[in-house]
Order: C-alpha cells, then structure tokens, then sequence
C-alpha cells in the first residue's frame, strides 16, 4: 500500500487499481457533461469536483475550464499541501487530469518544484496537459518558468505507455 506523499494521475476507468493500491488523503474529480460519468465517491477523503469539458473554447453543452475552476484548484492544492497521496483523474486520464497534476506540483513551490512539474508532465507518454488550464493557471501563479512554456518545451515521445495511473512521489527516487 502507497501512503508517501505523491501525486497519483488517472483515467476514470483505472479508478478502482489507483485507490486500491494507494491510501489517498485527498482527490480532484474532473467531469463534464460530455463524459456522461457518474462522480466517483472517494468516501471520507477529502475531494474537490471540478465540472468542465477537455475544449478550449465555449460549446453547445460544453464547458471549457475557467478561472474559477483554476482558481479552485490551486485553492485545494494548497490545502493539501503535499500532506499524502493525492489522486487526479479525468475521463481519460491524459489531458485535463494530468495539466491539473502540473498545476498541483506547481502550487507546492519550493526549490525541487519545476522537476517535481516535469515528472508529472513526463510520467506518461500519453500525456498532453490541457494548455487552456496551464494558461490559467500561469496567471493566477506569477511564477517561471510557466507551466504552458515548460510544458510546450517537453519533447513530445513517441514510445508507448501502458494506459493507465501514474504514482508521481513528491522527491525523486533515490
């Protein structure tokens, strides 16, 4: 059982494999009506639910994020402050989640926070953090290097990842 501190990513469908092997403290929802999935219930953990579609712009039914959404987050990030394991998931675990996870890492500052950034923005090949979020998110941060340079700088793999959670710990390996 994983109870380190660590940012755990995940898509919907790998929910059950990420709580099960990890004794998360805290966990950030992200649905939009488009994914026609219910809201997971974390039980007494402590949970924000953010509802938003991974667009960019305004749609018919759709959601983009918006500030109040990043604000939320970097809000809840800062409660959680690095305290356990915290689980981010997303409908499928490679946009919105994993730009949420860099924001996470962000918000916890600190001389290791741009490599803590990039394990999270790096830990699958699959990843493609929501730009829309990161832009936000740099506005409301005033920190550099940016997340949405940082992450735009990140050389995009061409190797496969096996889909599913990620466990990020908060200080490299050793």
């Amino acid at each position: 059982m994983i109870d380190c501190p660590s940012i755990i990513v995940s898509p919907y469908q790998f929910l059950q494999r990420a709580t099960s092997r990890t004794r998360v403290t805290h966990a950030v929802s992200i649905l939009g009506e488009g994914d026609r999935l219910d809201w997971p219930n974390f039980g007494p953990v402590a949970t924000l639910r953010l509802r938003f579609d991974d667009i960019h712009a305004p749609a018919r039914g759709w959601v983009p994020p918006q500030p109040e959404h990043i604000t939320e987050l970097i809000e809840f990030g800062r409660l959680w402050a690095g305290s356990g394991p915290i689980l981010i998931h997303c409908r499928a675990g490679s946009s919105r989640s994993p730009a949420a996870a860099t924001i996470v890492a962000a918000v916890l500052g600190g001389p290791a926070s741009d490599d803590l950034v990039w394990w999270v923005a790096t830990a699958k090949a699959y990843y493609r953090p929501h730009r829309g979020m990161l832009a936000l998110a740099d506005r409301m941060l005033n920190r550099r290097p940016l997340l949405s340079e940082l992450v735009q700088s990140l050389s995009l793999s061409a190797s496969t990842d096996t889909w599913g959670p990620a466990w990020i710990p908060l200080e490299e390996p050793t």
